[in-house]
């Protein structure tokens, strides 16, 4: 990250000196557009102390050259979503970028109270769907994370269009629906249809 990039993320996470904020600049950001109730609950885990504790794992099984697949060229990327690459797919990317620069983040799951599935699909060979079952399937063999609680605490970064949500209104991935899913919301598709917003 660049060294204005990595400054913003000191100030906001107070990483610098390893101390939690209180309360982060971006929850006044977010304030007009996040659902009241969820910015009351964001307010009271910094306010009541409980984000001091509170850690994070990144959990890689999935994509262990994530951060190589990260660093390089958005070429990678198909040139069909290039076009929504910064404001869409790229959190998959993104959200454990800033995690792991910020002092939430814990190497050892063991101290982890949630983990964050890594995953940047579009930089892998395979259908977006497929990739996710796979996904789930190497988790299920391989992460001691997961195989600990059953993936209870693991959560999913899907943004592309065909996600775990459904197709024609049936879910299309019930696996996932027992784990915790960040996707996006989109109020049209590229032809101008309409479309349900999903989070």
């Amino acid at each position: 990250c660049s060294p204005a990039a990595a400054r913003e993320i000191m100030e906001v996470t107070g990483r610098d000196t390893g101390n939690i904020p209180r309360q982060p600049v971006v929850i006044d950001e977010i304030a007009g557009v996040a659902l009241p109730s969820a910015l009351s609950s964001l307010r009271n885990f910094y306010s009541s102390g409980a984000a001091s504790n509170f850690r994070v794992y990144l959990d890689e099984t999935c994509h262990p050259d994530w951060r190589t697949d990260w660093a390089g060229p958005q070429g990678r990327v198909p040139r069909n979503d290039q076009l929504w690459w910064p404001s869409k797919y790229a959190a998959q990317g993104f959200i454990p970028h800033m995690l792991e620069n910020s002092p939430f983040v814990t190497s050892d799951w063991r101290e982890a109270n949630a983990s964050v599935v890594v995953l940047l699909v579009l930089h892998l060979s395979g259908a977006v769907a497929i990739r996710q079952q796979q996904c789930l399937k190497q988790l299920q063999q391989r992460s001691p994370s997961f195989r600990h609680d059953g993936g209870r605490r693991h959560f999913f970064i899907f943004t592309n269009d065909r996600g775990p949500c459904c197709i024609d209104g049936r879910y299309k991935d019930v696996d996932f629906m027992r784990h915790h899913i960040m996707t996006h919301g989109e109020q049209t598709g590229w032809r101008g249809e309409t479309l349900h917003q999903y989070t």
